[in-house]
């Protein structure tokens, strides 16, 4: 398998180093994730079911990285105990959205605009099993001014198999005046 980051054979024992390029979290990018980590019970009450199940590892704020963990638990499954399709098309949307997020300046999560999707599309390559841990690695790819292009890759924790890969692209919305 090959990373499409770093263009490198994907293997178990390399698998740990592949985040060795990113950059140290500052401490402005730990706050950061824990107000993101916050959204869970103010913000994405559509989402609670994913994002119960999510840990976030890493953000990275000047290069738009949001890298987290999700256990896939029964209400994220279909009637085979596989990861649903629905569910892994909603984490993209979500997850990409919290790597759009950590380029964002706020201090208060009330603060948060999130933006609008205007695209997202998932390549589905492998199934995953209830009670796996699935490493979710958001990333922006390009900001321009009204637009913002996004990947998610979904990828199995044990073996580091890419499970499946998403684009998505989110127009930039700025707060309406209140006068």
């Amino acid at each position: 398998m090959l990373c499409l980051h770093c263009l490198r054979v994907v293997t178990l024992e390399n698998l740990k180093t592949m985040t060795e390029h990113l950059p140290p979290m500052t401490r402005e990018d730990v706050e950061k994730m824990d107000l993101l980590a916050s959204l869970n019970s103010l913000y994405m009450d559509f989402d609670k079911n994913l994002t119960e199940s999510m840990t976030p590892t890493y953000l990275n704020s000047k290069q738009g990285i949001f890298i987290c963990d999700f256990k896939v638990g029964e209400k994220h499954c279909n009637g085979y105990n596989k990861l649903h399709g629905g569910a892994v098309a909603s984490l993209v949307d979500l997850f990409g959205s919290y790597a759009f997020l950590a380029t964002q300046s706020f201090t208060q999560v009330h603060t948060i605009i999130p933006g609008v999707s205007t695209d997202l599309n998932v390549s589905y390559f492998f199934g995953t099993d209830l009670g796996s841990v699935v490493e979710i690695d958001s990333r922006v790819l390009r900001r321009g001014k009204s637009l913002v292009f996004i990947q998610v890759n979904l990828r199995d924790k044990k073996t580091g198999m890419l499970l499946a890969q998403g684009r998505h692209t989110k127009a930039i919305t700025q707060p309406k005046s209140k006068l």
